[in-house]
This record gives C-alpha cells, structure tokens and sequence, in this order.
C-alpha cells in the first residue's frame, strides 16, 4: 500500500494558507520568472530544446538563483511559438529557437533592454510589439475561468494554491449546500465552451435531481 504524506492533505483553508505562504516564501529572491509555453503547438516546434537552452544560457549568466523558469499550458498564439514571456515586464518573446537563448538573456535580464527582433510582429503594421496587453490577439480578450492558464506553471500544485487554487471547492464543501452551489454557478453564467454555450449550471442541475446514488464526472480538458 502507497502511503500519502501529511504534507500532501489540505483539509481546510489553513493548509491552504501554509502552501501559498511557503509558496510565496521559496520565490521571493526570485526576480524575473520567464513563463515558456508548453501547449501542444509549441511542443510540436521544439519548446523542449528552447527551454533547455534557456535555463544552461540562466546558469552561464548566474541569473539561475534569480530568474525562474516555468512551463505553462497553451498560450494560444500558436502559429508564432516557440513562444515565452518574460514577467513582470510583460515581454513577449516568439518564434523561438535555442540559439537565441543567449542573447535574449545576456540583454533582457542582464541588460535590462528588450530584445525587440524576437517579439511579436504586428502583421497589420509590420511593426514589433513588446508587450503581450498591446498584441491584438491578447487584447480583445477577457478570459474568465481560463485568466491563469499560460501565466501559470500547469504542473506546479503549490502554484496554483498561490493564485488562489481549491479556495472556491473549500468554500463550496464547508459552507454551502448542493443546492446552493449551483445556484450560484446558474448566477455566474458560465456555459459549456463546446459551441452550443449549454449552461453549467442548468447541467448540474440535472445531474443533481438524475436517479442514481453514484454520479460521474467526465471532463474534457
């Protein structure tokens, strides 16, 4: 039989709070995080070999203490990746290859300046445009339930418990009923993202009043 650490139960929002402070504790030397995309697009062009070369390009420059390296799920940018962005300057890097590593580092995070000839491209304007907030694809966008995806590491737990992750499920199994849990999620307005916009909560609704003591949940992700 697997034993499961204590270390690894959260039974309430304290453990919460423990996670996020130790969190947060481990990081705070850090000063740049540098979020490469490691969605199925940019992995198919190579990702892998652009992070690699990142993180020897980090260590040649002593910055591997300072800046941190984290893989991210999709961006959605797909046809300009290999794709990173540099935080908290908010600096889009595209269209990656390994050798770049080097000089986008020795300028970026050891310079200070922006290594304009790797950002994004405006194709309207022909133009470099720096920041991810001034690229139109990111700027006529107000994601929701999906804000964190692509500025967080999809593999890190503790990551996720920083921004705040199970809050909502420990508030949902310690303070509400089931029926008041979707109510609440009817008053959100979140629908289904396959086409038709079924509402959510209008789905666990029936779910909830269907025959059956065993219920299943099938999540397309």
């Amino acid at each position: 039989m697997t034993s499961i650490s204590t270390e690894t139960i959260i039974t309430g929002f304290d453990d919460l709070q423990k996670r996020r402070d130790r969190f947060r504790e481990q990081h705070k030397g850090i000063r740049h995080t540098v979020l490469v995309c490691a969605g199925a697009g940019c992995v198919s062009c190579d990702c892998a070999a652009c992070s690699e070369a990142l993180e020897a390009s980090l260590r040649e420059a002593g910055l591997a203490d300072s800046v941190d390296v984290r893989k991210t799920g999709c961006m959605g940018i797909c046809d300009v990746g290999p794709i990173m962005v540099i935080q908290p300057d908010d600096v889009l890097y595209c269209k990656l290859r390994p050798e770049d590593m080097p000089e986008i580092v020795h300028r970026h995070l050891v310079e200070g300046q922006v290594a304009v000839e790797h950002c994004f491209v405006d194709p309207e304007t022909g133009q470099p445009v720096e920041h991810v907030g001034e690229i139109p694809f990111f700027s006529k966008q107000h994601k929701i339930v999906l804000k964190n995806c692509g500025r967080t590491a999809f593999d890190d737990l503790d990551e996720y418990i920083s921004n705040q992750g199970f809050e909502a499920l420990c508030r949902a199994v310690r303070d509400m009923t089931p029926e008041s849990v979707i109510d609440e999620i009817k008053q959100s307005g979140l629908r289904g993202r396959g086409g038709g916009g079924f509402p959510t909560g209008l789905k666990w609704g029936l779910a909830r009043k269907a025959a059956g003591e065993r219920k299943y949940i099938i999540c397309n992700a």
